[in-house]
């Protein structure tokens, strides 16, 4: 639980204006969250403190205390104001007096929280005041903590104990304080040398000596017990502060486990799977010997030391993905990952794992068990790709694979229907129920036909075949099915497996194919046109319509089964192979005229196309004649015709051109010859010009002899030139 921002500006708020120092504890003792002032006044940062495994700003013997009284606030108890220094990064000391409060969701069992609030300390007497307060407190504390504390003098002697003490020593109170000394706990010699020794190095300086270490007490019956002491020393005097944890149980624990690991080491090494151990590093502190076997290595010997994550996985990322889901769940289970034989070839392994940890809770590293799945894979691998195909086959079928039975006793059922039998026939998932709906739905004219299909292939045992119609949600839904099956016997009752059908498709496309035959024998047998279609292969003819009869004269008897050469059709065999050609090259021949040869020999006129086709994988050439010798006489007279009309047309045009160029002509002559008139008026005979002028006057009379026969020609009428 983080607090939310409402309540950090609050806090914010609050403690800047007591000029107070604020800190967030959530319930595993760390710290979330500071104020503004901690940050500037003593130079730490949040990001400074985490990750940590102290906190910088206490002393070692105030940390203890100080986590201790969060750990007291956390479990409900409130301790009043208490003091405790903090440092700044700078190593200067600051009192402060501290007051805790729990912060807790309505849900108790949501995460808690505990914020601390440290103020300067006050006035000397309020300080001291607060001091035996805050000492009472610490005695609350100190009697109910849980683990077995006693205050030590410089001298050894312990002068204060709690309950816990008393249960793990069976020492009482009143014998102890101020009476016993540490030292005569100490079980053994060579370890009560050593710790004498860091009781007085302590004394000069706490980092000298060691906090935390093990040993054996001697309890007052005289069992002795392993413990682990922490000693702290109390700032300011000489001192210390001791924990001691009883350690017994978990020693004889370990001592129970080496005897198992003994007992079961015969086990491990005969295993097949590896067990493994290494740490969070992943250097390989253990592995079984087939291991060895399952990497390629000559003994085990070679892979300890090695790192797992680059020696032995083949890839490295595999491993921190593995780790991130340890730290997640703590433990995997068939978790498969590759890794690296010693000659670089992979190997597929499932391992199951999870973190150790030391007495003290720390994860040390990673443990489990590698287990070559390669076979497995490769037989889950091989069952898959058949159940693939299997269900390739059967979701990609027409239809849906079935298995029915009929039993001795005369009951009847489907056992196992594909997953298409709902999506094809609506049939209910409930195998009990699919036969009964099944018979209800087939058509009332197919289901007695239906019944006995099936009773003729339970009593001869014989393959079954079945088509019907079946119909859906409402009758008008129908569709057509087709049930094939092969009977085999087992114990009572024999099994038909097979495949159903639905055929809805082929039905519709058999009718629209019978609708389009009967169309196209129609239309074929009923053109005009000769049409005949023969085969590619040898040019036999293997289909005529009547137009062929009426245009050639050959029957569809006396035609098919024959060759267009053996009936003397073509009057040029030439053009028939010409045709060929063509047709051979892919391309099709469209409106080539030609001649043809009658049955009663006559020649005739035709324009024929032709086109290879292929009728049932067969190919073919489809002909189409027409006959247009009558269109083509009919043609020539019009031809014919159509010369004589131009001609007259021609010569009326040349009529109407002489016409117009022999008036045109006429007046010029006209007005050459009164010219020459006036002329010869002016002269007498006897001039010299008089002769030229009459040769004029007779060439003038030529022109117009000319004009007359040009006039003459086109209107048939008569011109005269006359001297005026």
């Amino acid at each position: 639980m983080i607090p939310n921002r409402v309540m950090l500006d609050i806090l914010e708020n609050v403690a800047k204006a007591a000029d107070a120092f604020v800190l967030i504890f959530d319930d595993a003792l760390n710290i979330v969250w500071m104020n503004g002032a901690f940050e500037q006044r003593l130079g730490y940062r949040l990001d400074d403190l985490r990750g940590r495994d102290r906190i910088p700003f206490l002393s070692f013997d105030r940390e203890e205390q100080f986590l201790l009284t969060i750990h007291q606030a956390l479990l409900g108890d409130r301790p009043e104001e208490f003091e405790i220094p903090v440092s700044s990064v700078e190593g200067l000391r600051k009192n402060l007096h501290w007051k805790t409060m729990l912060i807790r969701e309505d849900d108790e069992t949501r995460q808690k929280m505990v914020v601390a609030v440290g103020r300067a300390a006050g006035n000397p007497e309020q300080a001291k005041s607060d001091l035996e307060a805050a000492e009472e407190r610490y005695r609350v504390l100190f009697e109910n903590t849980g683990i077995a504390m006693m205050f030590i003098r410089e001298d050894t002697t312990i002068s204060l104990v709690n309950k816990e003490f008393e249960k793990l020593t069976g020492q009482p109170k009143d014998q102890v304080e101020g009476k016993l000394s540490w030292t005569d706990l100490i079980a053994r010699d060579e370890d009560l040398e050593r710790m004498k020794m860091f009781h007085r190095l302590r004394r000069i300086d706490p980092e000298l000596a060691p906090g935390v270490y093990d040993t054996k007490i001697r309890a007052r019956d005289g069992e002795r017990k392993d413990v682990m002491i922490r000693v702290t020393m109390i700032p300011g005097t000489a001192y210390s502060l001791a924990s001691m944890l009883d350690m017994t149980e978990r020693r004889r624990a370990e001592k129970a486990t080496r005897e198992s690991e003994q007992k079961y080491r015969s086990l491990v090494e005969n295993m097949q799977d590896t067990l493994y151990r290494c740490d969070l590093e992943g250097n390989l502190s253990f592995a079984s010997p087939s291991g060895a076997g399952l990497l390629h290595y000559d003994s085990v010997e070679e892979l300890i030391g090695r790192n797992i994550a680059t020696d032995i996985y083949m890839n490295p990322a595999e491993r921190e993905m593995l780790l991130r889901e340890l730290h997640e769940n703590g433990r995997v289970m068939n978790y498969e990952v590759t890794l690296k034989r010693r000659d670089g070839s992979p190997v597929l392994v499932s391992t199951n794992s999870h973190l150790f940890r030391d007495g003290d809770g720390n994860v040390m590293g990673v443990e489990g068990i590698f287990s070559d799945i390669t076979r497995r894979k490769q037989t889950e691998r091989a069952l898959l790709e058949k159940e693939k195909r299997l269900h390739g086959i059967t979701m990609n079928m027409p239809g849906v694979v079935f298995q029915f039975y009929a039993t001795d006793d005369g009951e009847w059922g489907i056992s196992y229907a594909g997953e298409r039998l709902s999506e094809l026939f609506s049939l209910p998932e409930d195998a009990e129920k699919r036969f009964p709906v099944f018979m209800s739905h087939i058509h009332e004219e197919d289901r007695e036909r239906f019944l006995a299909s099936v009773r003729k292939a339970v009593e001869t045992v014989s393959s079954w075949s079945f088509e019907g119609r079946f119909f859906g949600a409402s009758p008008d839904e129908t569709t057509w099915f087709q049930g094939l099956a092969t009977p085999t016997r087992h114990d009572d009752r024999y099994v038909f497996d097979g495949l159903l059908l639905n055929i809805s498709e082929r039905k519709h496309a058999e009718e629209m194919s019978r609708q389009s035959e009967e169309k196209f024998s129609t239309v074929f047998m009923t053109a005009p046109d000769c049409i005949a279609i023969t085969r590619l292969q040898n040019g036999r003819i293997i289909e005529v319509n009547l137009g062929f009869e009426e245009i050639t004269g050959w029957t569809r008897r006396e035609a098919v089964g024959r060759t267009s050469t053996d009936i003397n059709f073509w009057a040029d065999p030439v053009e028939r192979d010409h045709m060929v050609e063509e047709l051979k090259a892919g391309r099709d021949v469209l409106h080539r005229e030609f001649l043809f040869c009658r049955k009663d020999g006559s020649s005739r006129h035709g324009i024929y196309s032709a086109r290879a086709i292929n009728l049932a994988g067969e190919p073919c050439l489809i002909f189409v004649l027409q006959d247009f010798t009558e269109w083509r006489t009919l043609e020539e007279d019009r031809r014919k015709l159509e010369r004589q009309l131009f001609q007259s047309q021609k010569m009326d045009a040349i009529g109407q051109l002489a016409g117009g160029v022999a008036h045109d002509f006429n007046n010029i002559l006209m007005g050459i010859q009164g010219n020459v008139s006036l002329m010869q008026m002016e002269y007498d005979s006897g001039h010299p010009h008089y002769p030229r002028l009459t040769r004029i006057e007779e060439h003038v009379k030529r022109g117009a002899n000319l004009t007359r026969q040009l006039l003459g020609f086109a209107r048939e009428g008569k011109y005269e030139v006359r001297t005026l």
